[in-house]
């Protein structure tokens, strides 16, 4: 099939090489698009910027490193938060080099909240799809 092709179109150097051994394609018919929503993460001038306006809304973590807590909900606990954490023993083992970020999912009801002072920083709801 893919011999009738002029071009290939791939994500990547890695599935262009797949798609030549698996199909018999030469490398010319491959076009290599990337992957819009990784391609991001390989911009320098984006990465800054977040980096930048994560800095400014928490300015904690200048200072400490990041410990990302992100759970995922099924439709049967969207009025009812369960953390799957022990925070008290994190906050007490690595309080002094880290802090606690969470985000939640935009269709939880429930409140989520963590409270050990300097530990944890909560996140808005829709820090995760920053537009960039």
């Amino acid at each position: 099939m893919y011999s009738h092709f002029d071009h290939v179109v791939v994500g990547s150097d890695k599935m262009a090489e797949i798609f030549q051994d698996s199909f018999g394609l030469p490398a010319e018919r491959m076009l290599r698009t990337g992957v819009p929503r990784t391609d991001f993460f390989f911009d320098e001038e984006n990465i800054n910027k977040v980096v930048r306006t994560m800095q400014n809304d928490f300015p904690i973590i200048k200072e400490k490193k990041v410990i990302l807590y992100a759970p995922t909900f099924r439709d049967d606990e969207l009025d009812e938060v369960k953390i799957a954490l022990q925070v008290d023993m994190l906050y007490r083992t690595l309080r002094q080099h880290y802090v606690l970020l969470s985000s939640c999912i935009p269709q939880l009801t429930g409140i989520f909240k963590i409270n050990t002072r300097d530990f944890h920083t909560m996140f808005p709801r829709n820090i995760l799809s920053i537009t960039y």
